[in-house]
């Protein structure tokens, strides 16, 4: 490795190659490439150069290239001529490091990726690189993400500084990858987060031998990497071949374009913010054609190539892949369906939906803004209609829908047939008809406006305030963590019962008068985190707390409505127990809390029946919400 040695010391003293590629992510973990927010769709690996051209013709973002084990110079100039391939034909790379996973400090594995990114990143095809790979399915093979500390830092520059050991970082400007085994839980996978910019999962269900493939295990373990993953960053592995897809005799079975569009929709809804594809260069699985073009062109012409248009860049859901922020969970009348709408371009509101493995049948699906009346059913050329905040449509097993609701005009506009407030500011209020705002002039204070709206027609009209209003001690935030003493921003629903130490007000909503032993479990350990529990007076808690339980907060828990913050799904230590309650002090723990007499009022305001949403935040925050 001396020659490689040379070109890394130069890289070192020399300017960074011209237009090289930087990536970052931003607050929802997705990633964002010389400033532009990507959806990355990555071929792992991809077909020889001069198939390069046909996959990114298609949408493919990136490849990854580099040897799966030890680097040699070969490799060095192999990987250097992929990446000038790769540039040419409009692709990036993802960087298989995963050989430096976890290498010590002063070691020679540590020369030895200092040697290579150096000569990676020296050369003008660096350009092209847009990520890094780290340790090859770490919490599977037992390395702990201790070891994993010193490579983070010592490539990308971030963690705790201790970490690089007073080395210089190699590579500040672009992300590192990790991707887990579809095996242990949340807790055990979270670590890693800390020593990865983006963490993922593989999940391969279709198998041979297996007829009956569980689909959904890719959605499921998706779900277990986003609640691991504090940043957001998720990355999901799919399968074209995998070593359970062939055997011996020659049988081959690989997912059908139906089965290969449920687990790519499962995983997005799931939250992945990034996919790849992996085992097209393995010839195991191969068609009788494909030997001539090195790669399975057979699987990408049936299956893939038209999943990949179907979410591509230059498609027309691409804009609301890329604006995760806009997520509603939405309402399904079928437990093995799920549904989420997103924002797109023009108004356009996405809605995408899947069916689990129960048999096929009609869906319901709920939550949906008053204007969404008529919706085109993305590659099917259909149409569905919408009423009261809600479509029904038929679902075959595994069945996929995404339909797109484009906003009329007179709507769109806004401004010329609703009067501009803070209110009708607002694309996430769905089929609301009731909304409390609570909004504050900056992120770092203690108190806020809060007012009351009732929609009339399409529009917000005011029902009540400005009335003051006191927030967390450390102000509000767009990533509340347990105990951090902040209000979280967002849109939040109004939880089903309301609390009180005193006699039910008048409220609309169920009522509970709080007794000895009413908790609310703030243990993220606690299996019930974030929830009302009640245990029976002087009996031993079955959860971790540090504050007072509910009744002995008499005159702040006089009458309380739940904000449905973290609440669906639960994810444990993004924190719990946010109420509406009364004022005593002039800041709370995150709660929102106004005087006594504003309280009541408002709660007997509040009408389950209309939906009623509490949005809070800033000025900036109110204008993406």
């Amino acid at each position: 490795m001396r020659r490689l040695a040379l070109v890394a010391l130069l890289a070192l003293v020399l300017p960074a190659a011209a237009g090289a590629a930087t990536t970052r992510l931003d607050r929802q973990g997705t990633v964002v490439q010389d400033g532009r927010k990507v959806f990355p769709l990555v071929l792992a690996k991809g077909p020889p150069a001069a198939g390069f051209g046909r996959v990114a013709a298609a949408g493919v973002t990136a490849l990854k290239v580099g040897p799966p084990g030890a680097w040699t110079d070969e490799d060095v100039a192999a990987t250097i001529e992929a990446n000038r391939a790769a540039a040419a034909a409009g692709l990036t790379t993802w960087v298989n490091l995963s050989a430096f996973g976890s290498v010590r400090p002063g070691n020679a594995a540590e020369w030895a990726l200092r040697d290579v990114v150096g000569s990676l990143t020296g050369d003008p095809s660096a350009a092209a690189i847009s990520l890094w790979k780290g340790a090859d399915e770490p919490q599977r093979y037992r390395i702990g993400s201790a070891r994993l500390r010193f490579p983070y830092c010592l490539l990308t520059g971030r963690g705790d500084r201790r970490w690089c050991a007073g080395r210089r970082p190699v590579d500040r400007s672009r992300l590192l990858v990790t991707v887990q085994a579809p095996r242990a839980g949340v807790w055990s996978l979270r670590p890693y987060s800390a020593v990865s910019d983006v963490h993922g999962v593989n999940s391969y269900p279709v198998a041979i031998g297996d007829p009956d493939p569980r689909l959904d295990e890719v959605g499921a373990w998706t779900n277990v990497l986003r609640l691991a993953t504090p940043n957001r960053a998720v990355w999901t592995t799919l399968q074209i071949c995998w070593s359970w897809s062939y055997d011996a005799a020659g049988n081959v079975v690989l997912p059908t374009l139906e089965q290969e569009r449920f687990m790519v929709y499962d995983a997005i809804l799931s939250g992945a913010r990034a996919l790849a594809f992996y085992g097209g260069q393995n010839p195991k699985c191969w068609g009788q054609l494909d030997q001539a073009g090195g790669w399975n062109w057979t699987f990408w012409g049936r299956v893939l190539e038209p999943l990949v248009r179907e979410i591509g860049a230059s498609s027309p859901l691409a804009p609301a892949l890329v604006s995760p922020g806009s997520t509603r969970v939405l309402r399904t009348s079928d437990l093995a369906s799920r549904a989420i709408s997103r924002r797109g371009t023009g108004g356009d509101l996405w809605v995408i939906a899947v069916k689990g493995g129960s048999d096929g049948g009609p869906v319901t699906i709920a939550g949906l803004p008053d204007w969404a009346r008529s919706a085109s059913v993305y590659g099917e050329g259909r149409e569905v209609t919408a009423a009261g905040g809600a479509l029904t449509d038929g679902f075959e097993r595994w069945g996929v829908h995404v339909y797109r609701f484009r906003k009329p005009a007179a709507t769109l506009l806004g401004v010329a047939s609703c009067p501009a407030n803070v209110a009708n500011g607002l694309r996430t209020v769905g089929s609301a008809r009731q909304l409390i705002t609570v909004q504050a002039a900056r992120y770092r204070t203690t108190w806020a406006s809060l007012r009351l709206w009732r929609r009339q027609g399409d529009c917000w009209v005011e029902a009540g305030g400005p009335w003051t209003a006191r927030v967390g001690w450390n102000g509000l935030s767009d990533s509340r963590r347990e105990g951090d003493g902040t209000t979280p921003t967002g849109v939040y629903p109004i939880g089903r019962t309301m609390y009180g130490n005193d006699a039910n007000p008048g409220v609309r909503y169920r009522y509970r008068r709080l007794r000895c032993g009413d908790w609310w479990n703030e243990d993220p350990r606690s299996s019930t985190y974030n929830s009302f529990q009640h245990v029976p007076c002087g009996t031993r808690l079955p959860f971790r707390t540090t504050t007072p339980g509910l009744w002995e907060e008499r005159m702040v828990y006089r009458h309380l409505a739940v904000i449905d913050y973290n609440m669906r799904p639960v994810v444990p230590g993004r924190g719990s127990g946010i109420f509406l309650h009364v004022e005593r002090k002039p800041r709370t723990n995150g709660c929102v809390s106004i005087p006594y007499a504003r309280l009541v009022s408002t709660l007997r305001w509040l009408d389950p029946t209309k939906r009623p949403l509490i949005a809070i935040g800033t000025v900036q925050t109110f204008r993406r919400l």
